[in-house]
């Protein structure tokens, strides 16, 4: 069987992570395995990947380009397409059995509305809710159209897969089509961490400096909560909402007395000295008010580190609070509080018995053969299925690929008319 995956990146976030894992282990079973990198820009040539690795050409991104004037109201959802129609380029040069996507960049776009294969779309975080979550005001017709478009076409997936439930039952609230909960495999390396190995009395966050991973809340808690540990936070700042200022200059300004004394931010680090980092932290806190999984509080797990989470992490249905970690209300700094103070009680033996039962939890449901043979089950039943065109979906497509009078009429709309228009064409 041949499987060709459709990724945004290789490198960095869960969604790599998630590949670098689960495709090795499909190689091994004996199917071909193409991925089709979703970025023009980035040098292949300096990283390796599971898999036989293409990527999209500038030109055939151009030619995207071309192919939505229709969307110059639009420029970011013009963007994302045009990346949908330059990886689906690629992908005619190969045979597919199945071809899996993640829900983030749009790169679906082209894949749904124009089938060659049965089509798996896998649950990681969509555009739509990325922006929805970082609260942008600019956007707000932009991303409003970009959810009802994720919307649409995912309902026209052969099968979606969630990592949490709480990203599933997202979903499954706003589709026809159905998801379904597959936990990820992982095997990661193992570092033989234990607490009392611990070189700071800080704590550490690893992920990108944003609204939704929890860095207002954060600060907001330290407010309340001056005499809590400290942690330092590792990795890239981003714009806060609007992108007028960069979300550490915005909490430098609102928070003098927080970064840079209760939060301190690291930046950017090789995976190495992230490692290091982790390794030498008193505890790993997790604080994002939402992640459709979060791969941190895993590998965490795996190398026996204590793991405090936020309930809004879907990988915090994994920890059983006391036993194998600690979990907290997203919305109520009290609760984080509550978290710290009963992971500060725990005796040395203790914390070794909840960094243990992490290690056991990771392995036992994560790293398990049995998620590689219901993954490579699904793919089976999904290759002879038959292609159906879904007449509304391809009504929607011709809309966005007419140039010139359409989009001069759409133009003239309001928002209002725009959005109601869409709205009864893909609920009709």
């Amino acid at each position: 069987m041949t499987i060709t995956f459709i990724l945004p990146e290789i490198t960095g976030g869960g969604i790599a992570t998630y590949y670098k894992n689960l495709i090795p282990q499909l190689v091994e079973a004996g199917h071909a395995v193409n991925v089709i990198l979703g970025d023009y820009k980035f040098d292949i040539a300096q990283h390796s990947f599971p898999g036989q690795l293409f990527q999209i050409t500038k030109q055939d991104y151009k030619k995207g380009l071309a192919q939505y004037t229709a969307l110059d109201i639009f420029s970011t959802i013009r963007h994302k397409c045009a990346l949908s129609y330059a990886c689906y380029l690629r992908a005619l040069e190969m045979g597919s059995d199945v071809i899996e996507i993640t829900d983030y960049n749009l790169l679906f776009y082209k894949f749904l509305t124009d089938k060659i294969a049965p089509v798996v779309i896998r649950l990681a975080g969509s555009s739509g809710q990325l922006e929805l979550h970082e609260q942008r005001n600019s956007d707000q017709l932009e991303n409003t159209f970009l959810l009802g478009l994720e919307k649409s076409l995912i309902n026209e997936a052969d099968y979606i897969i969630g990592l949490s439930q709480l990203n599933v039952d997202y979903w499954n609230q706003r589709l026809n089509n159905k998801s379904f909960l597959h936990l990820p495999y992982i095997n990661y390396k193992t570092t033989h961490v234990t607490p009392t190995e611990i070189k700071s009395n800080r704590g550490v966050v690893v992920g990108r400096l944003q609204l939704w991973k929890g860095a207002k809340f954060l600060c907001e808690f330290y407010q309340k909560y001056p005499d809590a540990p400290e942690v330092d936070w590792i990795g890239g700042d981003n714009y806060y909402k609007d992108y007028a200022v960069s979300m550490l200059a915005h909490l430098k300004k609102t928070y003098p007395d927080i970064i840079g004394h209760k939060i301190h931010f690291i930046g950017r680090l090789p995976y190495e000295k992230t490692q290091q980092k982790i390794t030498d932290a008193a505890f790993v806190l997790v604080p994002s008010i939402w992640d459709t999984f979060n791969f941190v509080v895993t590998e965490a797990m795996w190398n026996k580190k204590i793991v405090i989470t936020s309930d809004g992490t879907g990988a915090s249905e994994l920890i059983d609070n006391d036993n194998n970690g600690f979990v907290y209300n997203h919305k109520d700094v009290h609760t984080l509080a509550d978290s710290l103070k009963r992971f500060q009680s725990k005796s040395a033996l203790e914390l070794e018995m909840i960094a243990s039962n992490a290690q056991k939890t990771v392995k036992y449901f994560l790293n398990n053969p049995q998620l590689i043979t219901d993954r490579l089950n699904i793919y089976d039943s999904l290759k002879n299925l038959s292609i159906k065109r879904n007449e509304e979906i391809a009504f929607l497509n011709q809309a966005l690929t007419t140039p010139s009078t359409k989009k001069a009429v759409v133009k003239k709309l309001s928002a209002k008319e725009l959005l109601q228009a869409f709205v009864n064409k893909i609920t009709r």
